[in-house]
């Protein structure tokens, strides 16, 4: 019986522990959601304020004025991207983050991507190209959690590539959907592409690495594209570029027109129909 006991107080006291483990967790992501969003709002005040300095119809700013408002408003950006992350990395530890799927016109989810990326921090030396394939079709997915795939893959990109070009390329691969982004950026070390998809995991891990950021992207690329149900890899080169391929299921084209019977093909070919001199 003293057995018995004992294992009984240990299983008890197992489950005190979980109990006390969720709670704690649960408070730690309810602490970072709400620190996300009271950071979110001056940063968005900030933003704002810089955009309307930056786009001065006047033009009384200075040269140099004028470049510390465009540094200000990349850095804030740079910085809400951070918090967005944290608060989304706090949605995966309470199992939040369900895929909702809904079919989209494929050519309306393109110009929302496109237009979701202009905006994001770049080196002058770098033109960011999109070159989709195909534009028509429907893709039964959630739109959303796609947008912020591409979105953080396109920004990973525009991060480590100093000069050259970031291309998109769209197309479809039977009943899915390829999302592909390539740069000529510094490349990944061999070493480090097995846990590139690991949290806080860094590209630069030289001790004067110049690009920020904690190593949050690429995780929260990986959580989604397995919540979509699609796959993802990476191919790259040190000094040449870095490839990441994405494919999403629930692709479907356009159906090819219906043929229209001719109205003359239900007619006799050896029908005479040439007209008859009257009987005498």
């Amino acid at each position: 019986l003293g057995g018995i006991a004992e294992h009984a107080t240990i299983a008890l006291r197992n489950a005190q522990l979980l109990e006390e483990a969720r709670h704690a967790s649960a408070l730690k992501s309810e602490f970072v959601s709400t620190m996300s969003h009271e950071l979110r709002t001056p940063l968005n005040v900030m933003i704002g304020y810089a955009e309307m300095l930056r786009d001065d119809p006047a033009g009384r700013l200075s040269h140099e004025q004028r470049d510390l408002v465009e540094r200000l408003d990349a850095r804030s950006r740079e910085l809400l991207e951070l918090i967005e992350a944290t608060l989304q990395v706090g949605r995966f530890e309470v199992g939040c983050g369900m895929v909702e799927v809904a079919p989209v016109p494929l050519h309306a989810l393109l110009a929302a991507l496109e237009v979701s990326t202009e905006g994001l921090p770049r080196s002058p030396q770098v033109r960011l190209e999109w070159m989709p394939v195909v534009a028509s079709g429907t893709v039964t997915t959630d739109r959303a959690k796609v947008a912020l795939v591409v979105r953080n893959l396109v920004s990973n990109a525009l991060k480590f590539t100093d000069e050259g070009t970031v291309t998109v390329h769209v197309r479809p691969q039977a009943d899915q959907l390829l999302f592909e982004v390539a740069d000529t950026g510094i490349g990944i070390a061999p070493d480090q592409l097995p846990v590139i998809f690991d949290m806080f995991r860094q590209v630069d891990t030289a001790p004067t690495r110049r690009r920020g950021g904690v190593g949050l992207g690429l995780y929260i690329v990986k959580q989604f594209v397995d919540r979509l149900g699609g796959t993802i890899d990476v191919e790259s080169t040190p000094g040449r570029g870095t490839r990441f391929r994405v494919l999403l299921p629930g692709y479907t084209g356009d159906a090819p027109p219906p043929v229209v019977p001719d109205q003359d093909s239900g007619r006799r070919d050896d029908l005479d129909t040439s007209p008859r001199a009257p009987h005498q």
